[in-house]
């Protein structure tokens, strides 16, 4: 199987790394590209600039490439560019392991390895993005080889995209699989107070958190699954 790996953390999080050399282990053939900084919170966007700027770092059975760009999405773009100079296809597009939380409705709409999945998946990949929440996790090492392992058990529908993200426990202590629907909101409230003085109008948003259904789940060492649908609800 041909896998395009991407995330938004750069080319150097751990997460990404460990998984690429995870998914090689179990014979999986990876073109890994992202970008060269964190980039976390780039959303879809795209730069649509017509020359690319592409690191090539050695690693054990193919290249690492770090695009010179702010966009995760131009990455999809090239592993597209890539695979096919090489004369393959792609059969799946993977994201991450993000550092930190892709379940709300926030997240989903800012976040780079969401937008990058989406993208993906809008030229009809199959795309899978896997998350923890943490932000600091010890287990990237355990994590990958579990997500490497695992992979053939998901099943993707068309034009949908797979959202998993974990709890913050050694993988050997996941709990059940949980699917949450793509609209779930996390708990997130926006308030906000606005002011209308010499024709300019000032408007300051005080976001709210409050504990969400996606916290109780991860709370209880369940892997949280959503179904995202392109373009996502």
């Amino acid at each position: 199987m041909n896998i395009l790996l991407t995330n938004d953390d750069g080319y150097k999080a751990e997460g990404f790394y460990e998984l690429k050399h995870a998914l090689e282990r179990e014979g999986y053939f990876v073109i890994a590209c992202s970008t060269v900084e964190n980039v976390s919170g780039c959303g879809s966007g795209r730069d649509l600039s017509l020359h690319w700027e592409v690191e090539v770092h050695e690693d054990t059975k193919t290249p690492i490439f770090a695009m010179r760009t702010d966009r995760t999405v131009n990455c999809v773009d090239f592993g597209e560019f890539y695979f096919s100079a090489l004369g393959e296809a792609i059969d799946l597009v993977l994201v991450g392991i993000n550092h930190g939380p892709n379940t709300t409705w926030k997240d989903l709409y800012n976040s780079g390895s969401v937008g990058a999945g989406a993208y993906a998946a809008s030229k009809k990949y199959p795309v899978i993005i896997f998350s923890e929440i943490n932000g600091h996790y010890k287990y990237f090492v355990e994590l990958a080889g579990f997500v490497a392992q695992k992979l053939k058990t998901f099943a993707i529908e068309k034009e949908t995209f797979i959202n998993v993200n974990f709890p913050d426990c050694e993988p050997q202590k996941f709990g059940s699989v949980v699917y949450l629907p793509s609209n779930v909101d996390g708990g997130w409230r926006r308030y906000f107070t606005s002011q209308l003085k010499d024709g300019i109008m000032t408007i300051d948003i005080k976001p709210v958190r409050e504990r969400s259904i996606a916290d109780e789940v991860l709370s209880q060492n369940k892997i949280m699954v959503q179904f995202l649908k392109v373009p996502y609800e």
